[in-house]
């Protein structure tokens, strides 16, 4: 079972291409990690506006009715708004995890891989000690016929 060099070559190019996909599939759910957050955030700021939205002081009644009515309105574009920021959170957080699932399965196929390369690059230096072994015998034996000779 000789191991060629040109199979060793191509299976380690399959393991430096499987490495470069998880890695570049780390960078990516890194940047979705980052993103989801800074909406958790934006999520957070909007339900802060919303809780803060209030009339407060003494005004005149007429006053007080159109701040309340404008208030309201304000209350609700910031209700809305929130309402849309808890969709996209939940879509980033779904992306989030497809993105886990992906780079778990590439891991795997790394991993996968780069098992067989190190399988064939065990099985070459065993075949390489064998003969060295076996040259030595070889060697030994020679000597030791023309010891007799």
């Amino acid at each position: 079972m000789s191991t060629h060099p040109k199979t060793l070559r191509g299976l380690a190019a399959v393991v430096d291409q499987r490495r470069r996909e998880k890695d570049n599939l780390v960078g990516e759910l890194a940047g979705r990690r980052a993103q989801l957050e800074r909406h958790r955030a934006t999520l957070a700021r909007l339900e802060q506006l919303c809780a803060s939205a209030t009339v407060s002081g003494e005004r005149p009644a007429v006053h007080v009715a159109a701040l309340s009515l404008n208030c309201g309105d304000y209350k609700q574009a910031v209700l809305n708004l929130a309402d849309s920021q808890r969709n996209e959170v939940e879509r980033h957080d779904a992306d989030l995890q497809l993105a886990q699932l992906a780079l778990t399965r590439a891991v795997q196929r790394h991993e996968a891989v780069s098992q067989v390369l190190d399988g064939k690059l065990q099985a070459l230096q065993r075949e390489q000690l064998q003969g060295e072994q076996k040259r030595q015998d070889e060697l030994a034996t020679q000597s030791w016929w023309r010891g007799r000779a």
